[in-house]
């Protein structure tokens, strides 16, 4: 059984941190497939913490009066799914080795299958100049199809340092975005280095390297991959349905407390990055939005999306009689401040529970709500 960290770590994709808002967004396309959500070891805290919940979102409400969900039985869910074959379990198997090789770089020829390319790439529409991606850094092992495969062939025969344009036609079964599948693309590729790996045999020592937990073996290894692959297609579901719920949820009326405290948190955070750049927030406002009206439509917007996504979660919250227990809050806390608390620039946790609490709690509490919804959900069409 996986460790429910990665369930946990993903289910941030279903809400908008403490910090979203007059914030910029991440490129959500990936077209590699990684480990890269692998459960990871979990330092416990000392201390337990209470579950921070505000008085201004505590939605002690009628919530049959202010919104209606969608009949979940009758949602068309479509999102993606890995296919738990052999096929795909070896690959993840390889990207694990491949952290652990030891490389060699090329320089004297040409990019060939069997080498480990590093490329800058982006990527538009055919016959557009609509962006799909802009990715830098990214690493490729030619020959495996891990990455789209036209992209692998294209690059084979480049040399370090050549740029090339070439067209390509996302794959029927493209996984790093189903809305992508089928469609033509104009890539241009530069390709930054070529490396060829040798990989460490799968004994024990290298199996033990990994760091999962009572994972010593070959068998255990593509068991724990296997468990860690349906597990992340659960949660492909869970996602398409939260998103499915939010979408088709009709809003009655707005709830005054809670949409006071977005207005006020779009503020706050739009305060914060005035701050942080040498400026005041006028100032700020003028340079990223124009006017105030528009910055003003802004704030009225995220503060509804954000109120109609409680909404739900707290509708629903109700339906399943759901509720998130302190010893809960604290495992998500946890999990959560040793996977992002460096990246945010915070190194103690309860400083980490202090500004990130609430949003944390939300996590938890939309990753069991989904979890406990996902039931009555059809599978995809």
């Amino acid at each position: 059984m996986l460790k429910r960290s990665s369930a946990v770590i993903l289910a941030m994709l279903f809400i908008l941190t403490v910090f979203a808002g007059c914030s910029g967004k991440k490129d959500p396309l990936k077209d590699l497939s990684s480990l890269e959500n692998t459960p990871i070891e979990v330092i416990p805290s000392t201390t337990d913490y209470d579950i921070p919940l505000s008085d201004d979102l505590k939605y002690d409400i009628n919530f049959a009066d202010y919104i209606t969900l969608p009949d979940i039985t009758t949602l068309e869910l479509s999102y993606h799914t890995m296919s738990v074959d052999d096929t795909s379990v070896n690959n993840q198997m390889y990207l694990l080795q491949l952290q652990k090789a030891d490389r060699t770089e090329i320089t004297d020829r040409g990019a060939a299958e069997g080498d480990v390319v590093t490329v800058n790439y982006r990527s538009v529409y055919y016959g557009t100049d609509q962006q799909i991606s802009n990715q830098s850094d990214v690493e490729i092992s030619l020959g495996k199809h891990i990455a789209i495969p036209a992209l692998e062939d294209a690059i084979i025969g480049m040399t370090v340092g050549q740029t090339k344009t070439a067209d390509i036609v996302y794959p029927e079964d493209y996984a790093g975005n189903t809305v992508l599948a089928n469609s033509k693309a104009t890539f241009t590729i530069e390709l930054k280095k070529i490396e060829t790996a040798k990989l460490p045999e799968l004994n024990e020592e290298t199996i033990k390297s990994f760091g999962f937990e009572g994972v010593t073996t070959y068998t255990q290894l593509r068991e724990y991959i296997i468990n860690w692959m349906e597990q992340e297609n659960s949660l492909y579901k869970q996602d398409a349905l939260y998103n499915a719920l939010v979408k088709g949820a009709e809003l009655i009326a707005m709830p005054q407390t809670e949409y006071s405290f977005y207005l006020k948190r779009f503020e706050d955070n739009c305060n914060a990055a005035a701050q942080s750049m040498g400026t005041d927030l006028e100032a700020y406002i003028t340079t990223n939005y124009g006017t105030n009206e528009a910055y003003k439509t802004e704030q009225e917007k995220y503060a509804q999306d954000n109120v109609k996504k409680d909404l739900v979660i707290h509708a629903l919250k109700e339906k399943y009689n759901v509720e998130v227990t302190k010893e809960e809050y604290n495992r998500a806390l946890n999990v959560t401040f040793n996977s992002e608390a460096a990246s945010l620039g915070i190194t103690d946790i309860e400083d980490f529970h202090n500004k990130m609490g609430e949003s944390i709690y939300k996590m938890e509490l939309t990753y069991q709500v989904i979890g406990a919804a996902v039931a009555d959900a059809p599978d995809k069409k």
